[in-house]
């Protein structure tokens, strides 16, 4: 079915050539915004990683890393997919997805 458009009050048919160039003058439809990323109070890592027994590790793997350290002193929260994060908690043998959880 073709395009239709008001013409002086009348419902008519575009041509073939109008609805290729009222399409061609369409803006672009935008991409979707990315999911926001998930994340992650401090306080709820500290007290997984208290009840799995793992603080000390945590505790020496980010003295034993500067940037580590100050980019976790500087936070109140952390990117559940944070790439740093992960690593360490797997260096320490924590499982990311249980310390990590929703």
């Amino acid at each position: 079915m073709p395009m239709q458009i008001l013409r002086d009050g009348v419902l008519v048919d575009l041509s073939p050539d109008e609805e290729a160039a009222f399409v061609a003058d369409l803006p672009p439809t935008p991409e979707p915004e990315p999911p926001p990323r998930r994340e992650v109070p401090k306080l709820l890592i500290v007290d997984r990683l208290i009840q799995a027994g793992l603080i000390d590790q945590a505790i020496a793997a980010l003295s034993s890393n500067a940037v580590a350290r100050f980019r976790w002193d500087a936070a109140n929260v952390v990117f559940a997919d944070d790439e740093q994060v992960l690593g360490l908690l797997t260096a320490i043998g924590a499982d990311p997805e249980v310390i990590l959880a929703p």
